[in-house]
């Protein structure tokens, strides 16, 4: 039981340094973003709920208060990385790889 805890934290660990440094690329590169997600046919603004709804979802995990939360949250950033690899594979752009290894 102790060693899943243990694989468990550590992938969270990798899991939230992901998450932290797709919310600084935002804000540090918002150009190249803003280009990027113009390029796949979504709106800039969105740019700015997702940084805010990875935050939140970050939060929420770290925390662990609920169950139910925790399942959603998870369910969220799912959809957010498997849709946002299929945007890219779409338009042709990349491969998605970062997405897929984050989920």
């Amino acid at each position: 039981m102790k060693s899943q805890k243990t694989f468990y934290y550590i992938a969270l660990g990798f899991f939230a340094i992901a998450v932290i440094g797709s919310i600084i690329n935002s804000v540090i590169n918002f150009d190249t973003v803003s280009e990027t997600f113009t390029k796949l046919g979504y709106p800039i603004y969105l740019i700015y709920i997702l940084g805010v709804c990875q935050f939140i979802g970050l939060t929420m995990i770290l925390l662990n208060k609920s169950h139910w939360t925790l399942e959603w949250v998870y369910a969220g950033f799912f959809m957010n990385y498997t849709l946002g690899a299929l945007a890219h594979l779409a338009v042709k752009d990349g491969n998605g790889a970062s997405a897929v290894v984050c989920i």
